[in-house]
């Protein structure tokens, strides 16, 4: 039986040259991938390092935790509870700012208040609504004052005259007046009323 050997791609071999450019561009395109490969291997390398370096400084800033607040044993649960109390504390600072706020717009009011009385004379049994923003006072006079230098009418009229008082409350008023003996002097009380103007107390 005859054999034949027949080169059905002979004709699609590349010239000399085209080989030539092909050969080149393998080269090149090997070369390019190499050097991103190397880029990617360096850039997880040092993410790797950096992710082990941040292992060790939490381990160890674990350990000096531990060291330092005994019968703590994980950072963060402490974290959040100094948070909450830095928290709280500053609340509190706030409430306190208020208080202090609140005193002393009353002390201005007692101090315009007290402006027309004469010597002798006292505010007591200051009491402040909250809820309501009406403050209430008595108005102790000694009976040898009451109807001579302190008159009822005359010190509400000073009261409503006065500007700064009159920034601070509206509508002062009396309550009910009686007379009684304190510490055995005979006085005349006057139970005193007004609503808080401007302010939130």
């Amino acid at each position: 039986m005859t054999s034949f050997k027949i080169n059905l791609i002979r004709k699609d071999v590349l010239p000399a040259d085209k080989r030539h450019q092909l050969f080149w561009f393998v080269v090149f395109y090997c070369i390019v991938c190499a050097i991103v490969l190397v880029v990617v291997v360096s850039g997880v390398t040092r993410r790797l390092v950096k992710a082990t370096d941040d292992r060790k400084e939490a381990s160890r800033i674990q350990t000096t935790f531990r060291e330092m607040h005994p019968g703590h044993n994980d950072i963060m649960v402490y974290a959040n509870g100094l948070r909450n109390e830095v928290q709280k504390a500053a609340e509190e600072l706030a409430d306190l700012e208020n208080i202090v706020d609140r005193r002393i717009y009353l002390a201005h009011i007692l101090k315009d208040l007290s402006a027309p009385l004469s010597l002798g004379v006292r505010i007591t049994d200051i009491e402040v609504s909250r809820d309501s923003a009406e403050m209430s006072f008595d108005l102790v006079i000694p009976e040898r004052l009451a109807g001579k230098e302190i008159n009822e009418r005359d010190l509400l009229e000073k009261w409503a005259a006065a500007p700064e008082l009159s920034k601070r409350v509206r509508n002062i008023h009396s309550v009910v007046s009686q007379r009684q003996k304190i510490e055995g002097q005979a006085v005349l009380v006057i139970r005193f009323g007004c609503e808080l103007a401007t302010k939130d107390i």
